[in-house]
């Protein structure tokens, strides 16, 4: 699969916790394609439940997939995020494939409330056992690709590059009771993405400096 990969092989075994750590951690394509063959796989066989031939039910790789991008565009629709459409679960380009910066602040500040999210996308460094039956076991590591982790304040979330959408950040940062959910899209350099979100961040610290504390709010930028 193009793209950040998390290494993944044909016969792994590996457990949702390890492989959502794959996910968010390298940017790991084939663990979202994974992810949602699996997860997908689920809501077909819910679905099966309620047929009335259920033995009739087949289920099937393409359609897990195509079962699991639905639920994404679902939750998309019940955020409000009126601009973004879904037809993978990597995000890989595709004309259909599409979203807004406001859409993903949406997203990014509705994820960050779940504290196992925060705990995934916090984490700098993680590594796990995999089992593959042709290979045995082997251990993988995984570094989050979120610079900003190193600094005071910066808690996630996530990375992202495409062709059409060149270098991306989706960044939370927290500051006694304020939280901001910064997102840059299209991006000069990789390295410019680190840049700018700092300066986002120090442009509406400055700004807001002077006034009372609130009582915690969560601004999007």
């Amino acid at each position: 699969m193009d793209g950040t990969s998390a290494n993944l092989k044909k016969g792994d075994f590996i457990s949702l916790w390890d492989l959502l750590h794959g996910l968010m951690l390298p940017s790991g394509n084939d663990a979202a394609w994974t992810l949602a063959e699996g997860l997908g796989n689920l809501l077909q066989v819910e679905e099966k439940k309620n047929l009335r031939y259920p033995e009739l039910f087949e289920v099937n790789s393409e359609e897990s997939v195509h079962y699991f991008v639905h639920e994404m565009n679902r939750t998309a629709k019940e955020l409000k995020m009126r601009d973004t459409s879904y037809t993978n679960p990597h995000g890989l380009s595709d004309s259909r494939n599409r979203s807004t910066a406001a859409d993903l602040a949406k997203l990014g500040s509705a994820a960050m409330k779940d504290p196992t999210f925060r705990q995934i996308v916090g984490t700098r460094e993680y590594t796990c056992s995999i089992f593959n039956d042709g290979a045995g076991s082997r251990e993988s590591t995984w570094k989050n690709t979120h610079k900003l982790l190193e600094k005071a304040g910066f808690d996630g979330i996530k990375t992202g590059i495409t062709k059409n959408a060149g270098p991306c950040l989706a960044t939370s940062y927290r500051h006694e009771d304020v939280h901001l959910v910064i997102i840059v899209l299209r991006v000069a350099s990789l390295e410019e993405r680190w840049e700018e979100t700092q300066a986002l961040v120090e442009w509406f610290m400055a700004k807001t400096r002077r006034r009372q504390p609130s009582n915690g709010f969560t601004r999007i930028l």
